[in-house]
């Protein structure tokens, strides 16, 4: 499994989801232990549109809450693929 497949919570091994390099960031800083707005200010994005980002993350796979989401992407091994540090200001 490559880090960019989310697969759907139906278990339909088929449709594979593909992420942006873009949305992969946005999904490890939405999964770090940081403040969404520390994140948005991280990505050069404001709280608006982070929360755009992770409306759309979470509907690709079919999942209504940021928790599900977490669930799914530990489940399946994403974690350490999307690199296990969190986003960090410099």
């Amino acid at each position: 499994m490559f880090s960019s497949d989310l697969l759907p919570d139906s278990g339909q091994t088929s449709h594979t989801v593909r992420l942006t390099p873009r949305e992969r960031e946005t999904l490890r800083g939405l999964l770090s232990d940081r403040p969404p707005q520390a994140v948005a200010v991280d990505l050069g994005i404001s709280d608006k549109t982070l929360y755009h980002h992770r409306a759309n993350l979470m509907e690709k796979p079919g999942v209504r809450t940021h928790g599900d989401l977490a669930r799914i992407v530990r489940e399946r091994g994403l974690l350490m693929e999307l690199g296990a540090d969190p986003v960090v200001a410099q």
